[in-house]
């Protein structure tokens, strides 16, 4: 049985139990995070370049509510697995040579 992502029924009287709510060390650093989100961008774990939300695809299960990877590398790495026999050996080679680029130019502009 599937429970929804607002929390879970009891199993005798089917009433909704609420999840518990963040606790004030979550909400502050989320609010931060979203803070560093309207004025750097967000990382992406992939290409590690900053990019604003929009950029993101939308994901409930995460604390941000973004997922982790850029919709271009998301995108990227769907196309190289699909047209090449190699493409997670590919995709791989295509993220590093990403990540040395972004990398370079995150530390040449003092970002984390």
């Amino acid at each position: 049985m599937r429970f929804p992502p607002s929390g879970i029924h009891c199993p005798t009287c089917h009433t909704l139990i609420p999840p518990p709510p963040a606790s004030g060390a979550t909400q502050t650093r989320l609010s931060q995070k979203k803070a560093q989100y309207a004025t750097i961008g967000k990382k992406c774990g992939d290409c590690h370049a900053y990019k604003p939300t929009s950029e993101f695809f939308k994901n409930a299960g995460m604390p941000d509510g973004m997922q982790y990877t850029c919709r271009t590398c998301f995108e990227l790495r769907a196309r190289l697995c699909k047209i090449f026999d190699g493409g997670p050996a590919a995709w791989r080679a295509a993220r590093d040579q990403l990540r040395a680029t972004n990398d370079a130019a995150n530390q040449a502009a003092g970002r984390p």
